[in-house]
């Protein structure tokens, strides 16, 4: 798991809330060209060029000390051997026993150099429009190196699309994807039941075994409702130790039947080092009075009820 989050694909960064940087994967010292002990406990600032300085100050820093997330912030880092990248960063705060920022980056130089060869390509164009002095055949070969560069690109942003919509830690779809797809859905105003899972005494694992085996227990965790849900369902992090899972065109008995499937192979799952663990969920299903809002607070309810009497089950709202 280490190795994998070490060599993992995007760089990982965790921040001080003054921008000391506490840890960060082999991949971001790589791509920085510095060992991992260069950098620890230096200042972020180290590697950031002076544009990408201003906006930390005048954006990153205010919008995750209001709103505690920041998404898909282009900016440009500087490497040990003096040149520079470009990359995207999507940002979280946590609050923790100190508050700790953690900071996902994406590098996008082939983007770029793409955006650029496009522009220039297009501007080779426009001279020869201009000029009129260019042979069909000319034009022909421009117009197909327009059209190659342009699936690049467009591969190139589908790709970044994906990531920006996947959890980094767990592999479920994240919170911005859950929100984009909860639209959708409603607006084609079919049937549709929400499942909020949450670990039971999560907290506990945390503080008994560390952070790092939390990190492997909300990992599996995900694979396992993947799993399990398979084909009928849509697994989604939520936020912490909850996961949001979507269910369209089930309506409230298969619901409330699938939950508690989902209760009960969980609990049979082994974890590495806290054997096993034990998840609360809570349902509903939509009505035609609903909104998102409505429809997820009916869901939470029915969670906490769980929780609060007695966990380890699956509650749906229409049993309150």
């Amino acid at each position: 798991m280490m190795n994998r989050f070490e060599h993992s694909p995007c760089g990982y960064m965790q921040l001080s809330l003054d921008g000391e940087i506490l840890n960060l994967n082999e991949t971001m010292a790589k791509w920085l060209k510095m060992d991992k002990q260069q950098l620890l406990h230096q200042s972020i600032e180290k590697v950031l060029s002076k544009v990408s300085m201003m906006m930390f100050y005048s954006y990153f820093y205010p919008k995750i000390s209001i709103q505690g997330h920041v998404e898909e912030m282009l900016l440009t880092l500087k490497t040990a051997e003096g040149t520079s990248d470009s990359y995207v960063l999507n940002a979280k705060k946590f609050e923790e026993e100190a508050p700790i920022i953690v900071c996902v980056f994406m590098r996008i130089n082939r983007r770029v150099d793409y955006e650029k060869e496009l522009r220039n390509v297009q501007y080779a164009l426009q001279d020869a429009l201009k000029q009129n002095q260019i042979a069909v055949e000319a034009l022909e070969k421009i117009n197909q190196q327009i059209e190659e560069q342009k699936a690049k690109l467009e591969q190139m942003n589908l790709e970044l699309s994906q990531i920006s919509h996947v959890d980094a830690l767990t592999g479920a779809y994240n919170r911005r994807y859950l929100n984009e797809r909860m639209e959708e859905i409603m607006q084609e105003k079919v049937l549709l039941s929400v499942i909020m899972v949450d670990i039971d005494h999560f907290k506990k694992v945390n503080d008994t075994y560390g952070h790092l085996t939390g990190d492997v227990v909300l990992t599996k965790l995900s694979k396992c409702l993947s799993n399990t849900l398979g084909d009928k369902g849509i697994v989604t992090r939520y936020g912490g130790e909850e996961f949001a899972l979507l269910l369209p065109l089930i309506d409230t008995n298969e619901a409330l039947e699938i939950a508690q499937f989902l209760n009960r192979e969980v609990g049979n799952q082994e974890f590495e080092v806290v054997d096993h663990i034990t998840i609360s969920l809570g349902v509903s299903t939509r009505t035609e009075e609903d909104t998102i809002t409505t429809l997820f607070k009916r869901a939470d309810d029915a969670l906490y009820y769980a929780k609060n009497n007695g966990r380890n089950q699956a509650v749906h709202a229409n049993q309150l």
